[in-house]
């Protein structure tokens, strides 16, 4: 038995009484309820998920309302505008609610644990038609700058696409797609501005990574969707052969 084995042997029975107490002292409840148990989300607060359903622009996902019968709608901003650098782009979920405390308690508390319910709920309400998971060959989480990332610790949307790869057994590729340039936080600015903001912000790392394939960019939250399009386009650039994008949710 080598040294490595050894010390395996000895942390495994450690790790489990150092867990043990941990929740002991700090019992396992639901992040958003407080309901005592092991979920990080319990049942009754996933169902309180305000789900994105049709009608939905066929483009950016945005809701349209009642539009006598279409089976393809497009919003107002879709049909009067130029098309994205991707195909379509769905969310789960509204902005609101629920979703919306546990999206900002994992970005801004640090609840990592979140992350799994998260991608579970984006998994299975997108987990059809454009999205179905054997039509998807790579998810490319959003990329924070890597000045961001030390500072948060984690990259929110690499979290969430790790938790969709998984349900959907699809492989994630976090690093796919760079932030050449640190950029102001997009939800700081007026709509107008957010484009210029981004533009050029992304580059991809390894092309040939991207060659002829399907790729499927994940955030967390998309509103005026110029990050997503901005990540599409590094995205084509390098060869994809299509780009479409999936958030937990749709902020208005």
């Amino acid at each position: 038995m080598n040294a490595l084995t050894s010390a395996r042997r000895l942390l495994t029975p450690l790790t489990a009484l150092r867990d043990g107490l941990l929740d002991l002292l700090y019992p396992p409840k639901c992040l958003a309820c407080g309901r005592m148990g092991n979920e990080a989300l319990c049942g009754a607060c996933r169902e309180q998920f305000s789900v994105l359903s049709p009608p939905i622009c066929s483009r950016c996902g945005v809701s349209v309302g009642e539009r006598g019968g279409s089976d393809r709608p497009l919003c107002a901003d879709c049909r009067r505008s130029a098309p994205f650098h991707f195909s379509a782009a769905r969310a789960a979920g509204h902005f609101d609610g629920l979703l919306r405390e546990a999206i900002l308690r994992l970005k801004y508390e640090r609840r990592r644990r979140l992350a799994s319910p998260l991608g579970e709920f984006m998994a299975q309400t997108l987990g059809k038609e454009l999205f179905a998971p054997d039509r998807i060959d790579l998810l490319v989480p959003v990329p924070l700058h890597p000045s961001r990332l030390r500072e948060r610790g984690f990259n929110q949307s690499e979290l969430l696409a790790q938790a969709v790869g998984e349900f959907w057994r699809v492989p994630v590729y976090p690093n796919a797609l760079r932030r050449v340039r640190r950029t102001r936080p997009q939800a700081n600015l007026h709509a107008s501005r957010r484009a210029d903001n981004v533009r050029d912000a992304f580059a991809a790392a390894d092309p040939s990574l991207l060659q002829d394939r399907v790729a499927l960019l994940v955030d967390d939250v998309i509103t005026t969707l110029h990050t997503c399009n901005e990540c599409a386009r590094a995205l084509t650039d390098a060869g994809a052969r299509a780009v479409y994008v999936i958030a937990a949710a749709r902020g208005g």
